[in-house]
């Protein structure tokens, strides 16, 4: 998994057992403004894939009507706003 400049690339799905309630958990070197300042965002292929098509689908309404889906670059995300970080080691 990594993340750079607020986007999580390489994810995969640990839990799908409640997918509007998504948890992400990241394990990634992150470097000075790749997570300082905004939420971290799951490009919303990725979430697609993740839980399947007609659970993405279910799922996107209420996402959107609570601003969860943001465009970035031109691409819609689901945004994790509030996260919290866990064993930080600056390189």
């Amino acid at each position: 998994m990594s993340v750079f400049e607020h986007v999580v690339y390489h994810s995969a799905c640990l839990d799908p057992s409640n997918p509007t309630k998504p948890t992400l958990e990241i394990e990634a070197v992150v470097r000075e403004g790749d997570v300082d300042d905004g939420p971290v965002l799951l490009p919303w292929a990725d979430f697609v894939f993740m839980v399947g098509k007609p659970i993405a689908d279910r799922c996107y309404r209420e996402f959107a009507d609570t601003g969860r889906i943001v465009e970035h670059l031109g691409v819609k995300h689901l945004a994790f706003p509030l996260w919290t970080a866990g064993e930080i080691i600056h390189l």
